[in-house]
């Protein structure tokens, strides 16, 4: 049997043979590895004793891909460390022990016995230097003695690949050893560890420390191992959260995080204040249902495992302090608990996970002068103990207001958040305003204050919504179609409105507890929802007088939608639900939901090398849409997915200094979808973007733009997604930026608060970026001599015959009363202005264009322009042949070329440029 079905007989068995027969596999490796360390005997054993007792406690935690070896090893380096500090402390003014004297084997010379004498302080030091899978190879290499065949098939790859891989792991050893004064070469290197010098046997005594070992480890079932083991193995599982961490994030953020970590157990113990929130988590997108929000439980957590969030300044790279966080923790199909936390001094949280792992993990993201963003994980993600991501915040917009009720009195209270933007699925940070961390809360004068309104709107046009709630009055939706609405002071009227009470039943009229009840919203917008009690009541409100959709979701009950008519007086609605007869095989919701396994691995495509981390997006066959499934680390992913539409599978896999990779569709029929992805190296995007008047561009977003897809500009100065996934960055203090090009990506787009600019991808090679001024667009639009009020102009980047490729964008703003109208952040260029038009009045919809009205803008300049006033109305009449039934008429506008005559010329009166009258 290989390692890992012993650990598993272990874990789940408590096989003695199975642990006896990993013990004596492995206990000369782990007994060599803490002699090195520790030079000392006694601890050595000591520091044995505990590798094995944390392997016999962890190993139910052990999964199957793991090299046991290199776990050993890793564990072996934190009990040794443990076991210096410890005996540092109690010998402090005195030097460390002498090194043991070795016994040579009868053909070892003085020479390689010196040599080795040199280097086996270094060793640890060096293996544990590696990356993950370098260092795996060398322990199975040198230290387990495996051959060249074996070392490949443990690391998924053939035998002529480990070989290249020891080779250059053992580089790698010599560097770091002629870093710290040692030289040999990798030759000889690869000699002495092939065939170091051996320990005598007489202080090994290997035998009698297997059964010590094991016994020790049956004696912690009675809780009577020996104490000195039984401290370094108590003190290694706090420390494995190093194990967690190292090939993670650097070990200045992991001294941080294991702060944070500490802090987080003392608050869950009693030793601190616990932060928790009850507050309404109705602003969420992609609404799951909610049952509770019971506090986070030392007992249902595992400080070892999480995310760990860095969270930066946008502009400046500084950490930010002080940021709040809400991590809320979703079952299959409902929000079981969330907890509260603050990013420390280095700008970083952990936020914990636990061995029960959610289904989804949301955490929202807040702090005072910047935008919030919101950012998921999905369950199959954590297959290693701790996440590492670093998010970057954006200055926001400021915005003041006043709330009152319809006779003019002030409302305090009254909470106004921001929605409509959506989720894009392709990335992991998006916009997010969490009404318990980002909403503005009127004062005692109604009055309301923002600093972390949005610089864009949402990509899919339309606008975005301020919602203003309060619990006694009608919630109102402001719909902000330009950001300019947000720069004056508001005034916004409640009105009182009706309570909605109710009691959920079966359909023998039992109560119905914990149903979810919410309100059915058209757009993305807050909603109200509740839960019902254990006798099924509710209370949900308030609503003006009208028709009402609600929808009850519950453990065990099919999907209810219902309407209501909501009235003055109305008496208490009654929701039926009736038994979900297929409930102990899914649950509500995810009936289209099908499981299968996805694995892969992503290679450098010259050097077989795996890529130390890399995003993978699934991207739908028959649609344009992607979604994000997580990052994948050490050149391999592993998930086991619950996703919809599964019976064919696509990915996209991207990687820094990488170009992105597309994999062919895959059929999952039979569970498993497995890739290999080998990357080519991209030469990085790199420049300088500086301002029209010759000063840095700070904060400028830049992207990514193909013909018809990429990145598109979004005013006054940001930048939405149009279509695949593109790569995007922002140019830091001195205006630099790196940006990684992408297939079938030919520009790259600049935009700032001061400008903008396009350039092909060849051109953007450590070259100045400089930006052309906006400009801007007025005028007045008529018809019939007369302006026409209130109508919609839509403005694009025109293909012009004989033009370049232009800045991708489209603005749509109102005229007035006057025909007015007036485009600002208008990127130099040929565009066209058209007016949408509604042609049958009643109608939903603008359904069609005016004449496309060509206009040139130049940077800094403003254009007038006058369009409309001129032409005549058409009157036709469409003949068919054949009558067409169910056709609609108004959707056929003929295209109508030689067929209008020219307006009849009047005569010339005599003697005005005519013959003489005589």
């Amino acid at each position: 049997m290989n390692d890992w079905e012993l650990v598993q007989q272990w874990a789940s068995a408590r096989s003695e043979s199975a642990f006896t027969t990993l013990v004596q596999r492995h206990v000369d490796f782990v007994h060599a590895c803490a002699r090195r360390q520790v030079n000392d005997p006694e601890t050595a054993n000591d520091v044995t004793q505990g590798v094995f007792l944390l392997l016999a406690r962890k190993a139910g935690s052990i999964k199957s891909g793991v090299i046991l070896t290199s776990w050993l090893f890793r564990t072996t380096c934190f009990l040794a460390a443990r076991a210096l500090r410890t005996e540092r402390r109690r010998r402090h003014n005195e030097t460390e022990a002498t090194a043991m004297n070795q016994t040579l084997r009868p053909n070892e010379t003085t020479e390689s016995a010196e040599l080795w004498a040199g280097i086996e302080p270094h060793l640890d030091a060096a293996v544990a230097a590696l990356p993950r899978a370098d260092r795996d190879a060398v322990l199975m290499r040198f230290f387990e003695r495996k051959p060249m065949r074996d070392v490949g098939i443990a690391l998924g790859i053939n035998e002529d690949a480990a070989k290249k891989r020891v080779s250059r792991a053992v580089d790698k050893l010599r560097e770091f050893l002629a870093r710290r004064g040692i030289a040999i070469t990798a030759l000889a290197l690869a000699a002495l560890l092939t065939n170091p010098p051996r320990v005598d046997a007489a202080f090994l005594e290997s035998d009698a420390l297997v059964a010590s070992i094991t016994t020790a480890v049956l004696q912690v079932e009675s809780a009577s191992a020996p104490a000195a083991a039984m401290a370094l193995a108590n003190g290694g599982a706090r420390d494995w959260f190093w194990a967690a961490i190292s090939d993670w994030v650097p070990v200045g953020v992991a001294i941080a995080v294991l702060s944070l970590g500490v802090a987080l157990w003392r608050t869950q113990n009693g030793l601190g204040d616990g932060v928790d929130s009850n507050r309404s988590t109705n602003g969420s997108p992609n609404v799951l249902p909610r049952i509770a929000q019971p506090r986070l439980s030392a007992a249902s957590q595992d400080q070892n495992s999480g995310v760990s969030l860095t969270v930066l300044d946008d502009r400046t790279g500084q950490p930010l302090a002080g940021a709040r966080l809400m991590a809320e923790y979703y079952g299959q199909w409902a929000l079981e608990r969330t907890i509260s936390l603050t990013t420390d001094s280095n700008g970083q949280a952990l936020v914990p996970v636990g061995s029960s792992r959610p289904h989804l993990l949301r955490v929202w993201l807040s702090a005072p002068k910047y935008i919030p963003l919101t950012m998921d994980w999905h369950d199959h993600e954590f297959i290693e103990p701790l996440q590492s991501h670093t998010c970057r915040l954006t200055a926001g917009r400021e915005v003041r207001g006043e709330v009152h009720d319809d006779s003019g009195r002030p409302i305090a209270g009254a909470e106004v958040t921001v929605h409509g933007f959506g989720l894009d699925l392709s990335i992991r940070d998006n916009f997010g305003y969490h009404p318990s961390l980002s909403a503005a809360v009127t004062d005692a004068e109604g009055r309301f204050y923002s600093n972390q309104q949005p610089n864009c709107l949402p990509s899919h046009g339309g606008g975005m919504i301020w919602s203003i709630t309060h619990p006694e009055y009608i919630r109102s939706n402001i719909e902000i179609k330009d950001l300019a609405q947000m720069e004056s002071n508001h005034v916004i009227v409640l009105r009182r409105g009706i309570v909605v009470r109710g009691r959920v039943v079966d359909e023998i009229s039992q109560p119905v507890k914990a149903a979810y009840i919410a309100e059915e919203v058209a757009r993305v917008e807050r909603y109200q929802s509740t839960n019902s009690t254990a006798d099924g009541e509710f209370v949900l409100g308030i609503f003006p007088a009208g028709n009402l959709h609600l929808t009850a979701l519950a453990k065990g009950f099919e999907r209810l939608n219902q309407s209501v008519a909501v009235t003055a007086g109305m008496a208490p609605v009654t929701l039926t639900m009736k038994v979900n007869e297929r409930f102990d095989k899914t649950a509500p919701g995810t009936e289209s939901l099908a499981e299968f396994r996805v694995e892969g691995r992503v290679v450098d495509a010259e050097t077989e090398e795996p890529i130390p981390e890399f995003k993978v997006v699934r991207r739908q066959p028959t649609a344009n849409w992607y979604n994000l499934v997580g990052y994948g680390h050490q050149g391999a992913f592993d998930w086991d997915l619950q996703l919809s539409y599964a019976d064919q599978i696509a990915l996209s896999v991207q990687a820094a200094g990488y170009e992105t990779a597309e994999s062919n569709t895959r059929s999952v029929s039979d569970g498993v979808a497995s890739f290999l992805f080998r990357l080519k190296r991209n030469s990085a995007l790199r420049g300088r973007v500086l301002q029209p008047d010759g000063r840095p561009a700070i904060a400028a977003n830049i992207g990514l733009v193909g013909r018809g897809y990429g990145v598109r500009f979004q005013p006054p100065s940001g930048m939405a997604n149009n279509g695949a996934p593109a790569n995007q960055t922002h140019s830091d203090v001195e205006g630099a930026f790196s940006l990684d090009a992408m297939p079938k990506m030919e520009f790259v787009l600049f935009v700032h608060e001061s400008g903008c600019a396009l350039l092909p991808i060849w051109a953007v090679t450590n070259t100045l970026v400089p930006l052309a001024a906006w400009g801007m667009i007025e005028g007045t639009w008529l018809s019939g001599g007369q302006p026409l009020r209130g109508q919609t102009i839509d403005l694009g980047a025109g293909f012009v015959p004989g033009t370049d490729h232009q800045i991708p964008f489209d603005m749509n703003e109102k005229t007035d009363e006057h025909g007015y109208f007036a485009f600002r952040h208008v990127p130099p260029g040929k565009h066209v202005l058209h007016r949408l038009i509604n042609y049958h009045e009643g109608s939903e919809g603008e359904i069609g264009l005016s004449h496309p009205e060509l206009v040139e803008v130049h940077p800094g300049e403003t254009v007038q322009v006058h369009c409309g006033g001129h032409g005549r109305r058409i009157v036709g009449k469409l003949a068919l042949d054949t009558e067409l039934k169910g056709f609609r008429w108004q959707d056929a506008l003929p295209k109508l070329e030689d067929t209008v005559q020219p307006l009849p010329q009047p005569p010339t009166p005599i003697g005005v440029n005519g013959p003489d009258e005589t």
